[in-house]
């Protein structure tokens, strides 16, 4: 999905405006722009992503988000301005990314939690 529409983003301009105007409308309603970049983006969608493309936590590389238009280039021209600054839109992305990886490790760890209960339940019998 990202591929894509960063693919139609570049290829065409009537793309690249009716996704900046959604930027414009999401984050109305969203009223921070994490918070309006996650209603736009599902965590599977972000999961290969991060805005610099190294990983701390992991060490794995990722695709860098800066190096996109729909992260960088629109994302500023639909929230710069009086509001926000160019380095506040880029920790709002980071803070989305965070979110991200915070609810995947949370998955996995109560994914494990469950198997281990089902273990001991098992070998309780």
């Amino acid at each position: 999905m990202v591929e894509e529409l960063e693919q139609s983003v570049r290829a065409y301009d009537t793309v690249r405006k009716q996704y900046v105007d959604l930027l414009r409308k999401t984050l109305e309603s969203a009223k921070k722009p994490s918070l309006a970049f996650m209603m736009l983006f599902d965590d599977t969608a972000l999961q290969d992503y991060n805005y610099s493309g190294r990983c701390n936590f992991s060490g794995e590389h990722k695709k860098a988000m800066r190096d996109y238009w729909i992260f960088v280039e629109c994302i500023n021209e639909a929230w710069c301005g009086k509001q926000y600054t160019e380095e506040y839109l880029r920790e709002h992305i980071c803070k989305a990314i965070t979110l991200v990886n915070n609810r995947k490790r949370g998955a996995r760890f109560r994914k494990k939690q469950r198997c281990s209960r089902k273990l001991t339940q098992n070998s309780a019998e």
